[in-house]
């Protein structure tokens, strides 16, 4: 299940990469986005992720389209394509609504 193409906006051959005022974090064994620059007077606070939210996001520091990241996500985690598909949707969801990613 990809984002559909009406949902923000985004379409599937759209390609996307994290914005370059976040930046991935290790603090204490745990996975952070952090705002760095303008990013943080504006963004108030820090965005905790788990193991494949991270995996996947470290990936998308390089523009990525969201058949790219499936593909990465099945090659790494023993997961169905249908779970991939969702996981992937759900995680582009939130990183758009907290306005994270760029096109």
């Amino acid at each position: 299940m990809f984002i559909t193409k009406q949902l923000y906006g985004v379409k599937r051959e759209n390609v996307m990469k994290i914005k370059s005022d976040f930046k991935l974090v290790d603090i204490a064994d745990e996975h952070m986005i952090v705002p760095v620059g303008r990013a943080a007077v504006v963004f108030d606070g820090v965005v905790a992720l788990s193991d494949a939210a991270y995996f996947l996001i470290k990936n998308m520091e390089q523009s990525r389209t969201k058949e790219e990241l499936v593909e990465i996500l099945l090659k790494e985690y023993e997961v169905s394509l249908p779970v991939a598909q969702k996981d992937i949707d759900g995680l582009i969801q939130k990183l758009i609504e907290l306005d994270l990613v760029e096109e």
